[in-house]
Protein backbone atom coordinates (compact mmCIF):
# COMPACT_ATOMS: atom_id res chain seq x y z
CA UNK A 1 0.00 0.00 0.00
CA UNK A 2 1.24 3.49 -1.02
CA UNK A 3 1.82 5.73 2.21
CA UNK A 4 -0.71 8.16 2.69
CA UNK A 5 1.94 11.18 2.16
CA UNK A 6 2.98 10.01 -1.35
CA UNK A 7 -0.42 9.69 -3.04
CA UNK A 8 -0.91 10.12 -6.85
CA UNK A 9 -4.21 10.21 -8.65
CA UNK A 10 -3.43 6.66 -10.15
CA UNK A 11 -2.92 5.16 -6.29
CA UNK A 12 -6.89 6.21 -5.78
CA UNK A 13 -8.55 5.90 -9.63
CA UNK A 14 -10.72 2.94 -7.97
CA UNK A 15 -13.31 2.06 -5.57
CA UNK A 16 -11.19 -1.34 -4.65
CA UNK A 17 -8.09 0.73 -4.17
CA UNK A 18 -9.70 3.47 -2.48
CA UNK A 19 -11.02 0.44 0.28
CA UNK A 20 -7.80 0.15 1.42
CA UNK A 21 -7.53 3.45 3.20
CA UNK A 22 -9.22 4.48 6.06
CA UNK A 23 -10.53 8.16 5.85
CA UNK A 24 -11.88 9.84 9.77
CA UNK A 25 -13.74 12.88 9.49
CA UNK A 26 -13.26 15.24 12.36
CA UNK A 27 -17.23 15.81 13.50
CA UNK A 28 -20.71 15.10 12.04
CA UNK A 29 -22.43 18.44 11.72
CA UNK A 30 -24.12 19.02 7.82
CA UNK A 31 -21.11 19.73 6.09
CA UNK A 32 -18.88 17.01 8.09
CA UNK A 33 -21.81 14.23 7.94
CA UNK A 34 -22.06 15.39 3.96
CA UNK A 35 -18.31 14.69 3.58
CA UNK A 36 -17.58 11.66 5.26
CA UNK A 37 -20.80 9.80 3.32
CA UNK A 38 -19.41 10.89 -0.17
CA UNK A 39 -16.02 9.68 0.43
CA UNK A 40 -17.60 6.42 1.61
CA UNK A 41 -19.70 6.50 -1.07
CA UNK A 42 -16.36 6.10 -3.73
CA UNK A 43 -15.10 3.66 -1.46
CA UNK A 44 -13.20 4.47 1.32
CA UNK A 45 -13.67 2.97 4.33
CA UNK A 46 -14.51 5.95 6.64
CA UNK A 47 -14.59 6.87 10.06
CA UNK A 48 -16.83 10.05 11.84
CA UNK A 49 -16.15 11.40 14.85
CA UNK A 50 -17.90 13.08 17.03
CA UNK A 51 -18.57 13.88 21.00
CA UNK A 52 -22.60 13.92 20.57
CA UNK A 53 -23.88 10.75 21.53
CA UNK A 54 -27.25 11.42 19.84
CA UNK A 55 -25.07 11.72 16.72
CA UNK A 56 -23.31 9.04 16.38
CA UNK A 57 -26.09 6.62 17.74
CA UNK A 58 -28.14 7.84 14.79
CA UNK A 59 -25.30 7.57 12.12
CA UNK A 60 -24.82 4.33 13.01
CA UNK A 61 -28.03 3.45 12.55
CA UNK A 62 -28.24 5.12 9.13
CA UNK A 63 -30.70 7.26 10.52
CA UNK A 64 -29.91 11.00 9.40
CA UNK A 65 -29.81 13.48 12.66
CA UNK A 66 -29.55 16.76 10.69
CA UNK A 67 -32.08 17.91 7.90
CA UNK A 68 -30.30 18.30 4.36
CA UNK A 69 -31.39 17.23 0.71
CA UNK A 70 -30.02 14.19 -0.74
CA UNK A 71 -28.23 13.47 2.84
CA UNK A 72 -30.69 10.59 4.23
CA UNK A 73 -30.43 8.13 1.77
CA UNK A 74 -26.87 8.45 1.10
CA UNK A 75 -26.20 8.15 4.66
CA UNK A 76 -28.40 4.91 4.98
CA UNK A 77 -26.85 3.26 1.44
CA UNK A 78 -22.87 3.83 3.02
CA UNK A 79 -24.21 2.74 6.66
CA UNK A 80 -25.41 -0.21 5.04
CA UNK A 81 -22.80 -0.92 2.91
CA UNK A 82 -20.44 -0.59 6.09
CA UNK A 83 -17.87 2.06 4.71
CA UNK A 84 -19.35 4.56 7.12
CA UNK A 85 -18.96 4.00 11.09
CA UNK A 86 -19.20 6.54 13.48
CA UNK A 87 -17.00 6.92 16.93
CA UNK A 88 -17.57 9.21 19.62
CA UNK A 89 -13.42 8.33 20.47
CA UNK A 90 -11.20 11.00 18.19
CA UNK A 91 -8.23 9.10 19.37
CA UNK A 92 -9.53 5.49 18.23
CA UNK A 93 -10.62 6.74 14.79
CA UNK A 94 -7.33 8.68 14.16
CA UNK A 95 -4.98 5.57 15.30
CA UNK A 96 -6.69 3.41 12.47
CA UNK A 97 -6.91 6.01 9.79
CA UNK A 98 -4.26 6.68 6.82
CA UNK A 99 -5.97 10.67 6.28
CA UNK A 100 -7.71 12.71 8.64
CA UNK A 101 -9.97 15.83 7.78
CA UNK A 102 -10.54 18.64 10.36
CA UNK A 103 -13.38 20.76 10.29
CA UNK A 104 -13.13 22.73 14.03
CA UNK A 105 -14.11 25.87 13.72
CA UNK A 106 -12.57 28.62 15.09
CA UNK A 107 -15.61 29.99 17.79
CA UNK A 108 -17.03 33.16 18.99
CA UNK A 109 -17.13 33.62 22.81
CA UNK A 110 -19.91 35.34 24.30
CA UNK A 111 -18.18 38.72 24.34
CA UNK A 112 -17.62 37.64 20.78
CA UNK A 113 -13.68 36.85 20.94
CA UNK A 114 -11.93 34.44 19.00
CA UNK A 115 -11.76 31.09 20.56
CA UNK A 116 -9.25 28.47 18.82
CA UNK A 117 -9.09 25.87 22.00
CA UNK A 118 -11.06 23.98 20.58
CA UNK A 119 -9.58 23.35 17.11
CA UNK A 120 -5.90 23.77 19.02
CA UNK A 121 -7.38 20.97 21.48
CA UNK A 122 -8.44 18.92 18.30
CA UNK A 123 -5.22 18.77 16.59
CA UNK A 124 -3.41 17.76 19.93
CA UNK A 125 -5.49 14.93 19.90
CA UNK A 126 -5.02 13.42 16.42
CA UNK A 127 -1.21 14.65 17.18
CA UNK A 128 -1.28 12.42 20.31
CA UNK A 129 -2.94 8.90 18.13
CA UNK A 130 -1.90 9.78 14.16
CA UNK A 131 0.02 6.71 12.37
CA UNK A 132 3.60 8.20 11.08
CA UNK A 133 3.38 9.21 7.35
CA UNK A 134 -0.68 9.77 7.43
CA UNK A 135 -1.99 12.49 5.75
CA UNK A 136 -3.95 15.52 7.32
CA UNK A 137 -5.95 18.30 5.42
CA UNK A 138 -7.48 20.78 7.61
CA UNK A 139 -10.73 22.32 6.30
CA UNK A 140 -11.81 25.00 8.47
CA UNK A 141 -11.96 28.74 8.14
CA UNK A 142 -8.87 30.01 9.88
CA UNK A 143 -6.56 33.30 10.06
CA UNK A 144 -3.91 32.97 7.55
CA UNK A 145 -1.44 31.63 8.72
CA UNK A 146 -3.09 29.64 11.54
CA UNK A 147 -2.35 26.31 10.12
CA UNK A 148 1.55 26.71 9.89
CA UNK A 149 2.31 28.86 12.68
CA UNK A 150 -0.50 27.06 15.10
CA UNK A 151 -1.65 23.92 13.95
CA UNK A 152 1.36 22.46 12.59
CA UNK A 153 3.48 23.00 15.76
CA UNK A 154 0.87 21.64 18.05
CA UNK A 155 0.78 18.37 16.13
CA UNK A 156 4.37 18.06 15.52
CA UNK A 157 4.96 18.04 19.38
CA UNK A 158 1.93 15.59 20.43
CA UNK A 159 3.18 13.13 17.43
CA UNK A 160 7.07 13.67 17.25
CA UNK A 161 6.42 13.16 14.02
CA UNK A 162 7.96 15.82 11.17
CA UNK A 163 5.76 17.76 8.78
CA UNK A 164 6.18 17.62 5.38
CA UNK A 165 8.32 14.23 5.71
CA UNK A 166 6.42 12.41 8.94
CA UNK A 167 3.02 13.32 8.15
CA UNK A 168 1.41 15.49 5.06
CA UNK A 169 0.03 18.57 5.99
CA UNK A 170 -2.60 20.16 3.36
CA UNK A 171 -5.29 23.03 3.81
CA UNK A 172 -8.36 23.30 1.43
CA UNK A 173 -11.49 25.22 2.79
CA UNK A 174 -14.87 23.70 1.94
CA UNK A 175 -17.05 25.63 -0.30
CA UNK A 176 -20.75 24.24 0.67
CA UNK A 177 -24.04 26.06 1.71
CA UNK A 178 -27.01 24.65 3.68
CA UNK A 179 -29.58 23.03 1.74
CA UNK A 180 -27.02 22.52 -1.14
CA UNK A 181 -24.42 20.69 0.54
CA UNK A 182 -23.62 17.46 -1.61
CA UNK A 183 -24.23 18.91 -4.91
CA UNK A 184 -21.47 21.86 -3.60
CA UNK A 185 -18.81 19.72 -2.16
CA UNK A 186 -18.88 17.75 -5.40
CA UNK A 187 -19.20 20.19 -8.26
CA UNK A 188 -17.68 23.58 -6.59
CA UNK A 189 -13.97 24.07 -7.13
CA UNK A 190 -11.46 23.74 -4.16
CA UNK A 191 -8.62 26.22 -3.56
CA UNK A 192 -5.70 23.29 -2.30
CA UNK A 193 -2.20 24.22 -0.67
CA UNK A 194 0.21 22.11 1.42
CA UNK A 195 2.63 22.20 3.50
CA UNK A 196 5.19 20.81 0.91
CA UNK A 197 4.80 19.38 -2.79
CA UNK A 198 4.04 15.83 -1.78
CA UNK A 199 1.69 17.04 0.48
CA UNK A 200 -0.29 18.92 -1.89
CA UNK A 201 -0.31 16.37 -4.62
CA UNK A 202 -1.25 13.48 -1.91
CA UNK A 203 -4.08 15.93 -1.14
CA UNK A 204 -5.20 16.51 -4.38
CA UNK A 205 -5.56 12.67 -5.23
CA UNK A 206 -7.36 12.39 -2.10
CA UNK A 207 -9.97 15.25 -2.84
CA UNK A 208 -10.48 14.40 -6.40
CA UNK A 209 -12.09 10.96 -5.93
CA UNK A 210 -15.37 13.28 -5.35
CA UNK A 211 -14.40 16.81 -6.18
CA UNK A 212 -15.84 17.29 -10.14
CA UNK A 213 -14.90 20.87 -9.68
CA UNK A 214 -11.33 22.71 -10.62
CA UNK A 215 -8.77 21.81 -7.97
CA UNK A 216 -6.59 24.94 -7.86
CA UNK A 217 -3.19 24.67 -6.51
CA UNK A 218 -1.58 27.83 -5.01
CA UNK A 219 1.60 28.51 -3.76
CA UNK A 220 1.49 28.12 0.15
CA UNK A 221 -1.05 27.22 2.77
CA UNK A 222 -1.22 31.24 3.83
CA UNK A 223 -2.38 31.78 0.89
CA UNK A 224 -5.52 29.40 0.95
CA UNK A 225 -6.40 30.86 4.10
CA UNK A 226 -6.60 34.10 2.86
CA UNK A 227 -8.58 33.29 -0.18
CA UNK A 228 -11.40 31.46 1.91
CA UNK A 229 -11.22 34.57 4.09
CA UNK A 230 -11.64 37.10 1.14
CA UNK A 231 -14.15 35.28 -0.86
CA UNK A 232 -16.77 35.60 2.76
CA UNK A 233 -15.66 39.21 3.69
CA UNK A 234 -16.10 40.32 0.10
CA UNK A 235 -19.72 38.87 0.04
CA UNK A 236 -19.83 40.45 4.27
CA UNK A 237 -18.95 44.25 2.51
CA UNK A 238 -20.97 44.02 -0.13
CA UNK A 239 -24.25 42.50 1.93
CA UNK A 240 -23.36 45.75 4.03
CA UNK A 241 -23.60 47.51 1.37
CA UNK A 242 -26.96 46.83 0.09
CA UNK A 243 -28.44 47.11 3.63
CA UNK A 244 -27.05 50.76 4.00
CA UNK A 245 -28.41 51.21 0.82
CA UNK A 246 -32.15 49.69 1.88
CA UNK A 247 -32.16 52.20 5.39
CA UNK A 248 -31.32 55.27 3.18
CA UNK A 249 -33.98 54.27 0.66
CA UNK A 250 -36.56 53.81 3.99
CA UNK A 251 -35.37 57.55 4.97
CA UNK A 252 -35.54 58.94 1.57
CA UNK A 253 -39.24 57.16 1.11
CA UNK A 254 -37.84 55.62 -2.14
CA UNK A 255 -38.30 51.64 -3.01
CA UNK A 256 -34.88 50.00 -2.96
CA UNK A 257 -36.57 46.41 -4.80
CA UNK A 258 -37.58 49.14 -7.84
CA UNK A 259 -33.81 50.99 -7.39
CA UNK A 260 -32.21 47.38 -7.58
CA UNK A 261 -34.05 46.52 -10.57
CA UNK A 262 -33.49 49.64 -12.31
CA UNK A 263 -29.10 49.76 -11.66
CA UNK A 264 -26.90 48.51 -13.92
CA UNK A 265 -25.20 46.17 -11.69
CA UNK A 266 -25.92 43.02 -9.25
CA UNK A 267 -27.07 43.99 -6.23
CA UNK A 268 -28.10 41.23 -3.40
CA UNK A 269 -30.90 42.11 -1.56
CA UNK A 270 -31.12 43.42 2.10
CA UNK A 271 -31.73 41.41 4.90
CA UNK A 272 -30.42 39.81 8.33
CA UNK A 273 -26.66 38.54 7.51
CA UNK A 274 -26.51 35.43 9.27
CA UNK A 275 -23.77 32.33 9.08
CA UNK A 276 -20.41 32.65 9.53
CA UNK A 277 -19.59 35.63 7.76
CA UNK A 278 -19.18 38.03 11.14
CA UNK A 279 -16.43 35.67 12.84
CA UNK A 280 -14.93 35.26 9.31
CA UNK A 281 -14.61 38.66 9.06
CA UNK A 282 -13.13 38.90 12.87
CA UNK A 283 -10.49 36.71 11.88
CA UNK A 284 -9.29 38.98 9.10
CA UNK A 285 -9.45 42.15 11.16
CA UNK A 286 -7.82 40.49 14.50
CA UNK A 287 -4.72 38.87 11.89
CA UNK A 288 -4.40 42.18 10.55
CA UNK A 289 -4.32 44.52 13.17
CA UNK A 290 -1.46 42.07 14.71
CA UNK A 291 0.70 43.67 11.71
CA UNK A 292 -1.09 47.07 12.33
CA UNK A 293 -3.11 47.43 9.61
CA UNK A 294 -6.58 49.01 10.21
CA UNK A 295 -9.30 47.37 7.46
CA UNK A 296 -11.33 50.64 8.43
CA UNK A 297 -13.79 49.93 5.53
CA UNK A 298 -14.08 45.99 6.94
CA UNK A 299 -14.60 47.09 9.65
CA UNK A 300 -17.15 49.47 9.13
CA UNK A 301 -19.10 46.78 7.40
CA UNK A 302 -19.69 44.71 10.86
CA UNK A 303 -21.39 47.39 12.07
CA UNK A 304 -23.44 48.01 9.05
CA UNK A 305 -24.44 44.33 9.18
CA UNK A 306 -24.79 44.73 13.04
CA UNK A 307 -27.19 47.81 12.73
CA UNK A 308 -30.32 46.23 10.74
CA UNK A 309 -31.75 44.13 13.58
CA UNK A 310 -32.32 48.05 15.33
CA UNK A 311 -33.70 49.42 12.08
CA UNK A 312 -36.17 46.40 11.77
CA UNK A 313 -37.29 47.43 16.02
CA UNK A 314 -37.30 51.08 14.43
CA UNK A 315 -39.54 49.80 11.26
CA UNK A 316 -41.97 47.75 13.94
CA UNK A 317 -42.35 51.33 16.20
CA UNK A 318 -42.96 53.05 12.72
CA UNK A 319 -45.77 50.20 11.76
CA UNK A 320 -47.41 50.04 15.35
CA UNK A 321 -47.62 53.54 15.93
CA UNK A 322 -49.95 54.10 12.96
CA UNK A 323 -52.23 51.26 14.94
CA UNK A 324 -51.81 53.71 17.71
CA UNK A 325 -50.27 50.53 19.56
CA UNK A 326 -46.96 51.33 22.00
CA UNK A 327 -44.42 48.41 21.51
CA UNK A 328 -45.10 47.75 25.18
CA UNK A 329 -48.85 46.71 24.48
CA UNK A 330 -47.96 44.76 21.24
CA UNK A 331 -48.37 40.89 20.06
CA UNK A 332 -45.69 39.72 17.46
CA UNK A 333 -45.18 37.27 15.18
CA UNK A 334 -41.98 36.34 13.99
CA UNK A 335 -41.97 33.80 10.95
CA UNK A 336 -38.47 32.22 10.50
CA UNK A 337 -35.38 31.67 12.63
CA UNK A 338 -33.04 29.82 9.89
CA UNK A 339 -30.39 32.09 8.89
CA UNK A 340 -31.44 31.89 5.51
CA UNK A 341 -34.48 30.73 3.51
CA UNK A 342 -35.86 26.96 2.69
CA UNK A 343 -33.06 25.37 5.57
CA UNK A 344 -33.45 24.48 8.73
CA UNK A 345 -30.64 25.87 10.30
CA UNK A 346 -30.17 28.43 12.73
CA UNK A 347 -26.91 28.57 14.58
CA UNK A 348 -25.42 32.05 13.72
CA UNK A 349 -29.08 33.22 12.83
CA UNK A 350 -29.37 37.33 13.30
CA UNK A 351 -32.65 36.61 14.02
CA UNK A 352 -32.19 35.47 17.59
CA UNK A 353 -30.78 38.80 18.23
CA UNK A 354 -34.29 40.60 16.73
CA UNK A 355 -36.65 38.59 19.00
CA UNK A 356 -34.10 39.35 21.97
CA UNK A 357 -34.62 43.02 20.89
CA UNK A 358 -37.94 43.39 20.45
CA UNK A 359 -38.71 40.73 24.11
CA UNK A 360 -36.24 43.71 25.84
CA UNK A 361 -38.55 46.36 24.48
CA UNK A 362 -41.97 44.27 26.72
CA UNK A 363 -43.31 42.98 23.77
CA UNK A 364 -44.94 39.60 23.66
CA UNK A 365 -43.12 37.68 21.11
CA UNK A 366 -44.80 34.49 19.45
CA UNK A 367 -41.99 32.47 16.84
CA UNK A 368 -42.81 30.46 13.99
CA UNK A 369 -40.41 27.92 11.54
CA UNK A 370 -42.28 25.32 8.89
CA UNK A 371 -38.42 23.49 9.47
CA UNK A 372 -38.60 23.18 13.37
CA UNK A 373 -41.30 21.25 15.28
CA UNK A 374 -43.07 22.56 18.07
CA UNK A 375 -41.09 20.55 20.64
CA UNK A 376 -37.60 22.07 18.68
CA UNK A 377 -38.55 25.30 18.95
CA UNK A 378 -39.63 25.28 22.82
CA UNK A 379 -35.86 23.26 23.13
CA UNK A 380 -34.26 26.42 21.55
CA UNK A 381 -36.00 28.56 24.17
CA UNK A 382 -38.75 30.33 21.84
CA UNK A 383 -42.23 31.02 22.57
CA UNK A 384 -43.94 28.79 19.93
CA UNK A 385 -47.23 27.69 18.99
CA UNK A 386 -47.86 24.45 16.78
CA UNK A 387 -49.16 26.13 13.70
CA UNK A 388 -48.47 28.89 12.02
CA UNK A 389 -52.17 30.51 12.69
CA UNK A 390 -51.83 29.68 16.15
CA UNK A 391 -48.71 31.59 16.03
CA UNK A 392 -50.49 34.63 13.80
CA UNK A 393 -53.81 34.41 15.82
CA UNK A 394 -54.42 38.50 17.65
CA UNK A 395 -51.24 39.84 16.67
CA UNK A 396 -50.55 43.43 16.14
CA UNK A 397 -47.78 42.62 13.80
CA UNK A 398 -46.34 39.78 11.95
CA UNK A 399 -42.51 39.93 11.18
CA UNK A 400 -41.34 37.97 8.09
CA UNK A 401 -38.14 37.34 8.85
CA UNK A 402 -36.72 34.09 7.06
CA UNK A 403 -37.89 34.20 3.02
CA UNK A 404 -38.89 30.14 3.19
CA UNK A 405 -41.65 29.37 0.65
CA UNK A 406 -44.99 28.81 2.64
CA UNK A 407 -44.32 32.36 3.53
CA UNK A 408 -44.38 33.36 0.09
CA UNK A 409 -47.68 32.03 -0.61
CA UNK A 410 -49.51 33.30 2.91
CA UNK A 411 -52.77 33.59 2.24
CA UNK A 412 -53.15 37.42 3.57
CA UNK A 413 -57.40 37.19 3.70
CA UNK A 414 -56.74 34.14 5.52
CA UNK A 415 -54.83 35.81 7.59
CA UNK A 416 -57.08 39.07 8.21
CA UNK A 417 -59.70 37.03 9.75
CA UNK A 418 -57.36 35.99 12.58
CA UNK A 419 -55.31 39.01 13.50
CA UNK A 420 -56.58 42.68 15.07
CA UNK A 421 -56.93 44.58 12.39
CA UNK A 422 -54.84 46.92 11.35
CA UNK A 423 -52.14 44.70 11.52
CA UNK A 424 -48.67 45.39 10.64
CA UNK A 425 -46.45 43.47 8.31
CA UNK A 426 -43.05 44.17 8.32
CA UNK A 427 -41.39 42.07 5.56
CA UNK A 428 -37.38 41.66 5.82
CA UNK A 429 -37.16 39.99 3.27
CA UNK A 430 -39.19 41.22 0.38
CA UNK A 431 -41.32 38.17 -0.26
CA UNK A 432 -44.82 39.67 -0.33
CA UNK A 433 -46.12 41.98 -2.95
CA UNK A 434 -46.49 45.46 -0.96
CA UNK A 435 -49.29 46.97 -3.15
CA UNK A 436 -51.31 43.81 -2.65
CA UNK A 437 -50.71 43.52 0.68
CA UNK A 438 -51.73 46.81 1.08
CA UNK A 439 -54.95 46.62 -0.84
CA UNK A 440 -55.70 44.02 1.60
CA UNK A 441 -55.72 46.59 4.44
CA UNK A 442 -52.70 45.82 6.22
CA UNK A 443 -49.90 48.28 6.67
CA UNK A 444 -46.98 47.57 5.06
CA UNK A 445 -43.58 47.94 5.45
CA UNK A 446 -40.06 46.66 4.71
CA UNK A 447 -36.29 47.09 4.02
CA UNK A 448 -35.63 49.58 2.05
CA UNK A 449 -39.69 49.39 1.11
CA UNK A 450 -40.92 51.69 3.66
CA UNK A 451 -42.28 55.50 2.47
CA UNK A 452 -42.33 58.01 4.75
Amino acid sequence: MIKPINLTEKDLDTAEKRSKYTLTVVGLNRIRLSTACLFADVGFKVLGVDTNKHVVNSVRKGECPIWEPKLPELLKSVVRERRLKALDNIREAVSKSHIIKIFTPVLLDEHERLDYTLLETVCKEIGLSMRKYSLIIVESTVAPGTTENILKPILEEASGFEAGEEFGLAYSPFRATTGNAIENLISYPRVVAGINDKSLSSACAVLRTVVRGDLIRVSSIKTAETVKLFENIYRNVNLALVNEFAMLCDEFGVDFTEVKNATYCNLPNPGLIGGNLKRDTLLLIEEAEKLGCKLKLISSALKVNDSIVNHIVKLIRKGLKACRISMRRSRIAVLGISYKADVKEHENSKIKCLIDALISKRTQVSVYDPYYTHGEMKELGYQTEKSLWDTIRNVNCIVIAVGHREFKSIDLRSIKSMVKMPTVIVDVCGVLNAEETEREGFIYLGLGRSKN
